[in-house]
């Protein structure tokens, strides 16, 4: 079907082709559509259709002309070669949060009904009542399924949509509801009333289980075994404990962990091993959540490694954790996983040095890495430069001396800036005070800059290294700043 797009205030006109479009007659408003074409012109429709504007899509014979609501849908695109597929549907949280949003902030609009939009298969009741009850924040039974459609229908409430499509047919129906979906109560309490539907177990002559029934407690009593059934049916476990055996990779390590730590994980702690090794064979990730000091650490580098060893002899793995967990991650990881090494990587070259042992050796390693310092960014310098006629660290935007703040008998004094003003990256020495340009630019390998940085000190000018003898405290920085010195 050919698909014509138009705004006339913007003077916009974009055609491509549809195989699928619904609309709701009462109002010919956009409900569904899905296009094709080149991806630019696919990716700018479906930005226009979703925004507002009118979309024509011309049938055998007619044209039918639908109104898209801005900001309603959600939206999938998927390439397929030289062309792009893009589907629109209604979205019906944004209706749901609307609503919430209006009752929230007490307008007006928070008396209007909202309307929902439900697509399942043709003529498929169970479908749709199953979506009805998706969006109804009444609880209904199955059993009133054929009583609650038919009701909706009679009372306007629930009305079919026009769905055209080449593809396999479905529906698409229209639910309003008022608020607090106080039109559904009603038509349930209806029906409750008059007899025509009934609560399961309420029948006339049958016992009343609620009898002796006074608090929650009682009820679990009654009902518990009833609830852990279904729970137990809908909820299907990656392992369960009490059926199935450990596999041996996860006994052999936990076995390890007796041998070099002296104690053996628990119960709990092999059975989520175990389930999020069976994960890792199905999916590309898990998640492991427990709360602190439950053994997360013992517990994902043993499922890790058990699965991997299913297929490799050896894997390099990269765990990210937070600054103060570095230290335990790799005691803990060489307490749970033999002929492994485990080593913090705090720089490029640390990790390139274990790189390569790993790849020359037949060892599983495990590099641990803070999120701080594996954190998206780049290493910054300073930009600002020595002048020998001015004396002076200039700002390589305005050339103006750059200055720093400094206390004298207790006022704020400006003087020129210290070559040990520059150390860090602070807020006071991060922009000229005349311009406002950045003083700190990016570190290349390839450039030998003006500044140099030295370990656990920061960075010190080339031509006042002499200065920074006495700030240096570890024998790393020694070296590093003697160096400096002889060239």
């Amino acid at each position: 079907m050919k698909a014509i797009y138009s705004d006339p205030a913007q003077t916009i006109t974009l055609t491509t082709w549809a195989d699928t479009v619904a609309v709701d007659p009462r109002d010919n408003l956009l409900i569904a559509v899905r296009l094709g074409g080149y991806p630019e012109v696919t990716a700018g429709l479906v930005n226009a259709v979703s925004g507002g504007g009118t979309l024509s899509v011309q049938l055998d014979g007619e044209t039918l002309v639908c109104t898209p609501q801005q900001g309603r849908y959600s939206k999938a695109v998927s390439r397929d070669g030289t062309y792009a597929v893009a589907a629109l549907l209604w979205d019906n949280q944004s209706a749901r949060k609307q609503g919430e949003k209006q009752q929230k902030e007490k307008t007006d609009k928070a008396q209007e009904a909202r309307v929902y939009y439900l697509a399942c298969p043709v003529r498929d009741k169970t479908a749709l009542y199953h979506e009805i009850d998706k969006v109804s924040t009444i609880p209904m039974l199955p059993e009133f399924s054929d009583y609650m459609i038919n009701e909706l229908q009679a009372r306007d409430m629930l009305a079919p949509c026009r769905v055209y499509t080449t593809g396999e047919p479905f529906a698409i129906w229209r639910l309003t509801c008022t608020p607090d979906d106080q039109n559904i109560a009603d038509v349930l309490t209806d029906g409750l009333k008059a007899g025509v539907i009934r609560i399961p177990s309420t029948w006339p002559c049958q016992p009343d289980a609620f009898t002796e029934i006074n608090g929650v407690a009682g009820y679990l009593r009654a009902f518990g075994s009833v609830i852990a059934s279904r729970i137990r049916g809908q909820f299907q476990p990656l392992y369960d404990p009490a059926q199935e055996p450990l596999s041996e990779g996860v006994l052999g390590l936990d076995q390890f962990v007796a041998q070099t730590a002296g104690y053996h994980l628990y119960g709990a702690q092999l059975a989520a091993a175990e389930a999020l090794r069976r994960r890792l064979q199905t999916a590309r990730f898990g998640l492991l959540i427990a709360e602190c000091g439950s053994g997360k650490s013992k517990v994902g580098s043993i499922a890790l490694q058990s699965y991997f060893l299913q297929k490799h002899r050896k894997c390099l793995h990269i765990v990210l954790c937070p600054s103060h967990m570095t230290g335990k991650w790799v005691r803990e990881l060489e307490e749970a996983i033999p002929n492994a090494r485990a080593a913090t990587v705090r720089t490029p070259a640390d990790m390139d040095a274990l790189y390569a042992g790993y790849a020359r050796g037949g060892r599983t390693v495990f590099a641990v890495l803070s999120k701080e310092n594996a954190r998206d960014g780049y290493m910054r310098r300073p930009a600002a430069r020595w002048d020998a006629r001015r004396r002076g660290f200039t700002c390589p935007d305005c050339g103006s001396v750059v200055q720093m703040e400094f206390m004298d008998c207790g006022k704020r004094t400006l003087t020129d800036a210290t070559p040990e003003y520059f150390r860090t990256e602070t807020r006071a020495n991060r922009k000229c005070g005349g311009c406002g340009a950045v003083l700190w630019t990016a570190t290349t390998a390839e450039e030998q800059s003006e500044w140099v940085r030295i370990s656990h000190l920061g960075y010190v000018h080339r031509r006042f290294a002499y200065l920074a003898r006495d700030a240096c405290k570890t024998a790393a920085a020694k070296k590093q700043l003697a160096a400096l010195l002889r060239e």
